[in-house]
């Protein structure tokens, strides 16, 4: 068996996995798959997972169920404003018997650290969690004693009833990998709840569906996850554009770039992906970014940070595709052939596209070319094109196949059947050499 197959089966392991374990929590927390998935590419990733909704959309039960699944061990936290670091790692306690002190663990030594409603601790409880929260260990009484692996805290916060809370201070936020929000469920699960209680919870009725050692292959093969180059100066530029937006006031820091490097492998992982695709880092950027970021202004002035990551998505360039092919995987390519069907120049050609044929005439044929070409080798035919004499100011802009197909018909003023050519394959189109001799002639 050769490698790449071996690499193929082992995704496909991981894939199994993953959806094992997120059909098994949807069994508690039905109609919310992608939130599920988000939640366990967070765990699977090593990160922190902050949720932040209104009451009794099932926040708790989604660690609970996500800890049982996986066979993991889960404690559970109330933060209030009384509340003590110590009552959260643990501390010496007395032994009135022998006049003697006994370590005595908190409820963070577990696999899965449900603290619920964390905003309403004060900022000294708060912040007993930074340190095991970013090295995964706890100094108690001048013993520094590792937590339990895989650990992962899943905080909850009620955006509502702020009275008496303490908001999570900027250098807190920053240690949580992603944050969600789970929202209302709709009409058909909400009447679908009312069958599925009557009798008892289904968190009672849930089985771990992970067998020893099947939940550390997931994380291992989360690791082993390639990105290539091109994606990885993607997700840089992504996060890079965050500090020099008008909107935003202090952008995400290189940490912020790492969470989007992780959980973009996590979450391809679990999809049963070797690879990263710049479309898992457009989908996670949000939830990994939205919360890393400080806004300009206040109250009703200041824009959704969710609206400004999703504003910066949509400016940045595709990059090349997890292969290192060319962007999208060809708009750079007809790029380049249609700026040399129009312009007659012989620009740079991109990397991978030496023995790539471009146009160097200025004449409707070569532009056809440009077309044709773009049409056979990918989904994103780029840009724009310019007609010829009495068109030269029409243009025509189509970013995928068809779009280029549809150019080529216009381009022969709907002539494109009666050509030879037919309006869903341009492969019959003459290439660069036969214009060529057109041109001559």
């Amino acid at each position: 068996m050769d490698l790449a197959q071996t690499v193929t089966d082992a995704a496909q392991q991981c894939a199994r996995t993953a959806q094992a374990i997120v059909h098994n929590v949807e069994k508690v927390l039905e109609g919310k798959h992608q939130q599920v998935e988000l939640a366990l590419a967070a765990v699977v990733a090593g990160g922190h997972l902050l949720i932040e909704d209104v009451p009794g959309l099932g926040k708790t039960m989604l660690a609970r169920a996500l800890a049982v699944s996986v066979g993991l061990s889960f404690k559970r936290i109330q933060f209030t404003a009384d509340l003590m670091p110590s009552d959260i790692v643990g501390g010496p306690v007395y032994n009135p018997k022998d006049g003697s002190f006994t370590l005595r663990p908190g409820p963070v030594f577990a696999n899965i650290v449900l603290a619920d409603e964390i905003n309403r601790a004060n900022p000294r409880a708060q912040s007993a969690l930074l340190e095991c929260m970013e090295e995964g260990q706890i100094t108690l009484d001048g013993q520094t004693l590792p937590l339990p692996t895989p650990f992962a805290v899943l905080a909850t916060q009620n955006p509502i009833d702020m009275a008496g809370t303490y908001p999570l201070p900027e250098a807190q936020l920053d240690r949580f990998l992603i944050r969600l929000s789970l929202g209302y469920p709709d009409a058909d699960t909400e009447a679908g709840l009312i069958q599925s209680q009557q009798f008892s919870h289904p968190i009672s009725r849930l089985q771990p569906v992970c067998r020893a050692g099947e939940f550390e292959r997931l994380v291992a093969g989360a690791h082993e996850v390639s990105i290539t180059p091109e994606v990885a100066q993607f997700i840089a530029a992504i996060v890079r554009a965050t500090r020099k937006h008008p909107d935003i006031r202090f952008g995400a820091s290189p940490r912020g770039t790492l969470g989007l490097a992780r959980m973009a492998r996590a979450l391809s992982c679990i999809r049963g992906r070797s690879y990263v695709d710049p479309a898992v880092v457009r989908e996670v950027a949000t939830p990994v970014l939205a919360h890393r970021i400080i806004v300009q202004g206040q109250g009703a002035q200041a824009k959704d940070p969710h609206d400004i990551i999703q504003a910066i998505l949509m400016c940045s360039a595709r990059p090349s595709s997890a292969h290192g092919a060319t962007a999208d995987p060809i708009t750079r390519t007809a790029r380049v052939l249609l700026h040399a069907a129009a312009g007659g120049a012989q620009p740079p050609r991109p990397h991978g596209l030496r023995h790539v044929p471009v146009p160097r005439h200025r004449d409707r044929d070569g532009l056809r070319a440009a077309l044709a070409f773009a049409a056979r080798h990918g989904r994103a035919a780029a840009g724009r094109w310019s007609g010829w004499g009495s068109d030269r100011r029409r243009w025509v802009r189509h970013w995928h196949r068809g779009g280029a197909q549809r150019a080529l018909a216009r381009l022969h003023g709907g002539r494109g059947d009666r050509m030879g050519m037919g309006r869903a394959s341009p492969d019959t189109v003459p290439d660069d050499s036969r214009s060529s001799r057109r041109q001559g002639r």
